[in-house]
């Protein structure tokens, strides 16, 4: 599908389910698939969706036969209008786009609205429902399974980056406490036109979509990250604080030649009191984040090149291989080679 048009008319466009109960809005409302019903912490009763459940409906709904879209981990949905889901809870990691107009969710017993170009990101086994939507209120359902979300997302987008990798547990400390976490993405300028790809290769599978929409994919959360740093810049910036990420972004900028002088005279801080802020917010040492980052070029290296380890150990700075090998096990858990061979391994998988 490479008429942007013709999937926005497909968006638009009301199916069956969508005309009955915009024209019967008393009717009764039910699931078409039977769903589990499972008790929640609180003793309430809940629907149960699976992963699976939704693999086997999509195949349904859209009548993929093609194979390119066989064993996926990520499974798209377009949330049916003018009728309400019953409050359920699911197995996998779940993300709303609002593609257009607005929606009110309801997480955990609290009202959340939603606004155009908003994104939500909901944990698995939360008690949620999304509340009855208009003809405007196009939202689009990413389901995605806890392997395809932590191993072929997250690992890739946080191997390389020290202020990645301090965004990411920031969005994992934040979703234990909430359960979930939105981005407001009305500013981001790419990322409808990105979704809207992502749908084009979904709905119309050919060869490599997989692969396509995994690199997507990577853009989307890439995204998603520079929105959750500029939405604490803003806090932080509205309570007259410094923000940790604008420094950890500096000194990965800067990696080549600052010191912790250097730094603390860009931001105007005493270095004593630097060392002390870098600490309490990342629990590394200034030392430690140099170490990090030499070590992360190290590991892009080991995906990307087929260079022997000692000429990338003396590359990244370290000339003696027996302090790289030992600083990278206590790093990483594993051997350079190791390393290696692992992410060797998870490209084919996904591939």
């Amino acid at each position: 599908m490479d008429n942007k048009a013709v999937l926005r008319e497909r968006l638009f466009k009301l199916n069956d389910s969508e005309l009955f109960h915009k024209n019967n809005p008393n009717a009764e409302k039910r699931l078409k698939h039977p769903f589990e019903i499972v008790k929640t912490d609180n003793d309430e009763d809940v629907y149960l969706f699976t992963f699976d459940d939704h693999h086997r409906f999509n195949r349904e709904r859209y009548k993929h036969t093609s194979p390119y879209l066989d064993n996926t981990q990520i499974e798209i949905i377009k949330h049916s209008r003018y009728s309400s889901t019953p409050m359920h809870i699911h197995s996998y990691i779940e993300m709303t786009y609002v593609y257009s107009g607005s929606a009110v969710a309801v997480i955990n017993g609290k009202k959340v609205t939603l606004k155009q170009e908003d994104v939500c990101i909901l944990d698995p086994n939360v008690p949620h429902t999304i509340l009855e939507t208009t003809e405007k209120d196009i939202l689009i359902n990413f389901l995605m399974s806890k392997d395809y979300f932590s191993t072929a997302m997250l690992f890739r987008l946080s191997s390389n980056s020290i202020i990645y990798n301090f965004l990411i547990d920031s969005i994992s400390k934040a979703q234990q406490n909430d359960s979930y976490l939105i981005f407001h993405c009305q500013e981001v300028q790419t990322l409808k036109d990105v979704i809207e790809n992502i749908l084009c290769e979904y709905y119309e599978p050919n060869i490599c979509c997989k692969d396509v929409i995994d690199a997507y994919m990577i853009v989307v959360f890439s995204e998603l990250l520079r929105t959750f740093q500029k939405q604490k810049f803003e806090e932080k910036n509205a309570s007259k604080q410094s923000y940790i990420g604008n420094v950890l972004q500096y000194i990965e900028e800067h990696q080549d030649n600052c010191t912790i002088q250097s730094v603390a005279n860009h931001f105007s801080f005493n270095p004593n009191y630097l060392s002390r802020y870098i600490k309490q917010h990342t629990g590394k040492t200034f030392t430690d984040l140099i170490q990090e980052l030499r070590f992360n070029k190290a590991c892009i290296l080991l995906e990307t090149t087929s260079l022997p380890i000692e000429a990338i150990s003396h590359q990244v700075g370290y000339n003696n291989l027996g302090f790289f090998y030992q600083k990278f096990n206590k790093l990483y858990g594993q051997s350079p080679k190791e390393y290696r061979e692992k992410i060797k391994n998870i490209n084919e998988k996904y591939r």
